[in-house]
């Protein structure tokens, strides 16, 4: 710029001025909402020169990567910030270009794509397409497209939807939504199997099961069987296999599998609503001699058993144990039983019952087969019988070592154990070490009846060996009762170790049991309920003991807590008085049982007043303590409802009673469900909560909430079919009570904005609840957003609240900007926070604040930032005052810092003209970029002349008159009177004015109509000043004959021709009507491209004239044809030599030759006359 104003204060002018080059004057881009779009266009020199320039804009979200260039080819990138527009929104503006080739500007268009509206949720749309083809219609329903539409539906669908996006299979999830939004019914299936009967099938055959489905839609049915012969064609099937509403499953029944006699299987066809049960027979009756063999030789293995047990218990004598057991044995053998136990046994029965040599001739023939002896046990067994016959001690010994090793080497033998028992009897050491050897053999295993007898034998003998209850013992004990071999004295013992350290076994405890029935013995009843307490035995088949001892006063710790723990009686008044008294003292009882207990007596309080009466105090110290514990049921539910008082409540415990309020217990109806999920499209994330006992507690805050159902394998179920929901406590009242006492209490923030009336959803009594919901993460971001909209309303239509400027001070301003933009900014503006409003204006952009509010905003903030430059708010600034709207404080702050266009800041200055503002700072701004771009010079002489008048920099002043003046001398621009009203003065005050200052003040004076005698002075002094150069114009000829400093000018006519200095002008010329040849001449360049051919005509001469101008770059431009005509000769001129020429020439042409001989004679007289008198002088 500087470079530019030293050239024009030297002269130097550029008449062929080349413009920038753009590769576009619009760029439009289209872009996703959110973030920024980048756009770019290049700037380049025509010529190979580089261009300097500067860059502005109209629109603050147009972010410019550089605000000035410079280069031959300059790619001008640009970022638009597109956040806070929305979806379908346009945003413009303009990028104003100033370089030295002059001004120009590009037009920024940014559209955000509009996301295509998807079409509302149709039900019977989706039930029609579903019906028609349930896979197509899945496929469809679990798309981004209908997703999207889905999202347009009521909150019940919607969270329905978002629920059942965990299911993975697609047919189910369009299932289970049309079943949970009651759109379709669940679909049921029936079977035709009547049961099947099948007699020694062959191979392996198929059996059908025809399955029909009760209704169009999707299941999966499962097919188990719990029999090996028996299977499943396919374990899965789905109602997409049916044809025609039913479908053919297959049974595979498996011949191999089947074993002798009946064969029973039971096929399992479970769905997610029921479950079938058939049943398949099928017999094999090949069984044949063999199997009942078989089973005669198992019943008499088993009475051979028995009848030993008899015998050693004394049932049973020695002969007739023998007699019987020897018949058994017989039958065996006819059954073909090969057993050598029953020919060891038999040997053993003989010697026993004195016929010893019946036995030694067995044990002969035994013995001529010793093969049948190839286990160590039959071995020793033998062994052991060949002692009874033989009285040779040596034998004996060696029998015993021989017992010995294999005793050792076999320790998991009870058989060989046994033997030992009687073998080394008179050496075993007594009762003690007897019990102790049956011991250790149980504890490695052992199960066998005739070993546990050899322990029960020693304990009926010497109970005092009874200390403890090892595993063993306990065995043992058990046999002994089921055998009838326990005495007196051993149930007192058992009962005085359990007394002393009480353990719950179920065996030793219907020992004891059986005892107590039968003897009332006051030592085992202790025990007993010892041994039940211990044992935590708290169902109701134990009440009979805990009601015995109780009624004997017998006394063991926690007796009566079992007793009412155990007690299905929850009426008090049918209690014992100690049973009362305890009920009431004592808090170890069950919760649940007191609370039912507490219950009856409150609904039967009429017909037991007193009971009732002393025991309130105690339902409200029961209350309190299970609220603290936020306990809940039926029953708790009913007392709270009734009894809860406001003074019980602390802040805790109504916290605690406001979860209750809102909790449901659901219970399962379908086996295999695993956990329940609770959705809702306006919480942040689903609940899932596993099932126990097919039941959970949760707590539901809405009718719109959904529970939906899932399995072990991840599939989720809708129907309301498939549970009970049961809310405990429903009371308007604890509610308004717990509000009062802790009405911070998340759980009232979700209750009453997940409840909202549509139509006014806050109002000042909800307003706490909604402003705390607002920020709470538990609820989903669209929910929050929408809450924030209801509470901007609510201050909107309330903004006398005296809660406002609490809740401005505390939203998270951009959260609410999003909800409500412009109700938030009127919001804060309207309480003086001004700041906070430029912020949202800063992040947003300003499209969607309102103008007359932008306003207030930039205003106050220019206020508050004291006038110091900040770039974007100057941006709001323009963009208010170029919009219409704006005030003193914006008009000063944009005259401070002007940036802008010429056009532009010619309006600024106006406005800062009308408020009366101090405009220097941009005058001398307009004036430098007019002198820079040499453009935007229209009206801007009062710009000038304020700046003059403000003793602005004097060369810029300059600058600025002599560019004026080039483009009113040499271009013909137009130029005001106050511009030659200052070269005027300069002039008259002795100042050198440049040539073409000069001029176009002398070309300003010949246009007036009358000129003072000031100016008619200058002009004269101009005149001679370059008539005397010999440059002359056609604009001399307007000033009078005396002005002249060179005589004949007014007789003159000027061809004037302005191009390029660079430019070669030929001028051709030719009389008119004369028919002669063009003359041709190269015109010369008289100032600054200006170029002037003078011509004398007389009368109505006229002259034909053209020129062809060739250009530096070779261009040739050739104008029209000109008729050039002398002006009109005045009155008092026409008796001039010129006068009387031209009449001469008009005489002539009007083939006048008497008036043409006269005006020559006259001429010739009067050039006479002229030379004598100059020749006398």
């Amino acid at each position: 710029m500087k470079n530019r104003l030293e050239q024009l204060l030297n002269g130097q002018f550029e008449y062929d001025l080349p413009h920038m080059q753009l590769s576009g004057r619009t760029v439009r881009i289209e872009t996703e909402a959110g973030g920024r779009a980048k756009g770019a266009f290049i700037v380049t020199h025509p010529e190979e020169g580089k261009v300097r320039g500067f860059l502005n804009t109209d629109n603050p979200r147009i972010l410019l990567e550089s605000p000035e260039f410079y280069g031959h080819e300059n790619v001008i990138r640009f970022d638009v910030d597109t956040e806070g527009l929305q979806p379908g929104e346009t945003t413009e503006g303009t990028i104003f270009i100033s370089s030295g080739l002059g001004q120009d500007q590009v037009r920024v268009t940014v559209h955000l794509r509009e996301q295509e509206a998807p079409e509302p949720y149709n039900e019977q749309e989706l039930v029609d397409a579903a019906r028609k083809d349930f896979a197509a219609a899945a496929s469809l329903f679990s798309s981004p497209a209908y997703r999207a539409r889905m999202m347009l539906a009521d909150a019940p669908a919607r969270a329905l939807y978002s629920g059942l996006e965990g299911e993975k299979n697609p047919l189910r999830r369009l299932e289970e939504f049309l079943v949970g939004t009651g759109a379709k019914e669940s679909v049921d299936i029936s079977c035709d199997w009547t049961g099947r009967k099948l007699v020694n099938p062959e191979g392996t055959l198929r059996e059908p099961i025809r399955l029909t489905a009760s209704t169009w839609g999707y299941l999966e049915i499962h097919i188990s069987s719990d029999a090996q012969f028996l299977r499943p064609e396919k374990k899965t099937l789905t109602t997409e296999e049916f044809a025609g509403g039913s479908c053919e499953a297959g049974l595979i029944i498996d011949s191999n599998f089947l074993h002798a006699g009946k064969n029973y299987g039971r096929v399992t066809i479970r769905t997610s609503y029921k479950t079938m049960e058939l049943e398949v027979r099928a017999d094999r009756t090949d069984d044949g001699e063999a199997r009942r063999l078989h089973r005669v030789r198992c019943l008499m293995r088993k009475k051979a058993l028995n009848l030993y047990l008899d015998y050693r218990a004394g049932r049973v004598d020695l002969h007739n144990w023998a007699s019987r057991t020897d018949s058994v044995l017989n039958a065996y053998r006819r059954a073909q039983g090969r057993d050598v136990y029953a020919d060891l046994f038999s040997i053993f029965i003989l010697q026993a019952d004195g016929r010893r040599r019946e036995a030694e001739r067995l044990l002969a023939e035994l013995e001529k087969t010793p093969q049948r002896l190839n286990t160590p046990d039959r071995y020793v067994f033998y062994l052991f019988l060949t002692s009874f016959f033989t009285r040779d001690s040596a034998y004996l010994d060696a029998v015993r070592k021989e017992v010995q090793r294999l005793a050792a080497e076999n320790p998991s033998s009870w058989q060989i154990r046994w033997v030992c028992l009687y073998l080394f009897e008179d050496t075993a050491g007594g009762e003690e070490l007897r019990l102790d050897a049956v011991t250790r053999q149980i504890e490695l295993g052992c199960s066998s009846p005739v070993m546990y007898l050899e322990g029960a034998l020693v304990l009926r003998k010497k109970p005092s060996l009874f200390h403890e209850i090892t595993p063993a013992i306990r065995l043992i004990l058990n046999f002994a009762a089921r055998q009838g071999l326990l005495t007196e004295q051993l149930f007192l013992k058992l009962a005085s170790i359990q007394r002393r350290s009480p353990h719950y076994d179920p065996v030793l405890y219907k020992v004891l049991a059986d005892y107590v029935r039968k003897s009332g013995a006051r030592e085992a009843l202790t025990a007993l309920c010892a041994m039940a307490i211990e044992g935590g035995q708290k169902s109701r088949r134990f009440f009979p003991l805990f009601q015995v001892a109780v009624m004997k006063e017998v006394s063991v710790t926690g007796l009566y807590e079992y007793y009412m723990d155990a007690c299905e009686e929850y009426r008090i008044e049918t209690m014992p008085e100690v049973i009362r008294r305890y009920f009431v003292y004592n808090d170890t009882l069950d919760w649940h049982k007191k609370a039912r207990i507490f219950r009856n007596m409150a609904d039967g309080r009429g017909k037991i007043p007193g009971i009732f009466s002393s025991m309130k105090p105690a339902i409200g110290t029961f209350l309190t303590d299970q609220l603290a514990q936020s306990h809940i049921d039926n029953d708790l539910a009913a007392l709270y409802s009734e009894f809860l008082t406001r003074p019980m409540l602390t802040d805790r415990l109504a916290a605690n009673l406001l979860r209750l309020l809102f909790t449901y217990r659901v219970e399962c109806l379908s086996p295999g469900m695993k956990k329940i999920i609770l959705v809702d499209s306006r919480m942040q994330q689903e609940r899932e909560v596993p099932l126990k006992n097919a039941a959970a507690l949760v707590r539901i805050y809405s009718d719109q909430t959904r529970i939906l159902l899932g399995d072990g394998e991840g599939r989720r179920y809708a129907s309301t079919s498939l549970y009970m929901a049961d809310h405990f406590l429903e009371s308007p009242e604890l509610l308004e009570m717990c509000a009062e006492i802790v009405p911070d209490a998340p759980e009232l923030a979700l209750f009453y904005t997940l409840n909202t009336v549509r139509d006014q959803p806050v109002n000042a009594a909800s307003l706490r609840y909604f402003r705390k919901a607002s920020g709470m993460r538990r609820l989903s971001a669209d929910f929050r957003k929408t809450i924030r909209s209801w509470l901007l309303d609510y201050y909107t239509g309330n903004p006398d609240d005296p809660s406002l400027d609490d809740f401005l001070k505390e939203a998270d301003l951009y959260d609410y900007a999003e909800a409500g933009l412009e109700k938030l900014q009127g919001l804060l503006t309207g309480e003086g926070l001004f700041e906070e409003a430029y912020r949202l204006v800063l992040k947003y952009g300003h499209d969607h604040t309102p103008l007359s509010l932008l306003v207030r905003i930039c205003s106050q903030m220019v206020l508050e930032s004291e006038y110091q430059e900040d770039e974007k708010l100057l941006g709001y600034c323009s963009s208010c005052f170029f919009s219409g709207k704006y005030d003193k404080n914006i008009l000063t702050y944009l005259l401070m810092y002007p940036d802008g266009s010429i056009p532009e800041m010619k309006k600024l200055w106006k406005a800062g003209k009308e408020y009366g503002l101090d405009t220097m700072k941009l005058e001398e701004h307009i004036l430098s970029m007019i002198i820079f771009e040499r453009e935007g010079m229209e009206e801007s002489e009062p710009i000038y002349a304020s700046y003059r008048a403000s003793l602005g920099n004097r060369r810029l002043c300059q600058g600025y008159v002599i560019l004026m003046s080039y483009g009113y001398m040499v271009r013909n621009l137009p130029a005001d009177d106050v511009l030659f009203e200052d070269l005027l003065a300069d002039f008259e005050r002795g100042g050198n004015l440049p040539d073409v200052c000069a001029l176009a003040l002398l070309k300003h004076l010949s246009g007036l109509g009358s000129r003072n005698e000031a100016q008619n002075e200058a002009a004269r002094r101009i005149l001679e000043r370059y008539e005397n150069r010999n440059m002359r114009f056609s604009f001399f000829a307007a000033f009078p004959e005396p002005l002249h400093a060179v005589s004949g000018i007014r007789e003159m006519v000027f061809f004037e021709y302005t191009a390029s200095p660079k430019s070669t002008v030929t001028l051709s010329f030719r009389r008119k009507g004369s028919g002669e040849a063009f003359q041709t001449e190269t015109m010369q360049d008289l100032f600054c491209g200006i170029r002037v051919r003078e011509f004398i005509l007389f009368g109505a001469q006229e002259l034909e004239c053209f020129t062809e101008e060739e250009r530096a770059d070779g261009t040739r431009i050739i104008s029209g044809v000109h008729t050039l005509k002398a002006a009109p000769i005045p009155d008092d001129e026409k008796e001039t030599r010129y006068g009387r020429l031209s009449a001469l020439s008009d005489a002539l042409a009007r083939g006048d030759r008497e008036e043409a001989r006269e005006i020559l004679m006259d001429l010739r007289r009067t050039e006479t006359l002229t030379a004598e008198l100059f020749t006398l002088i």
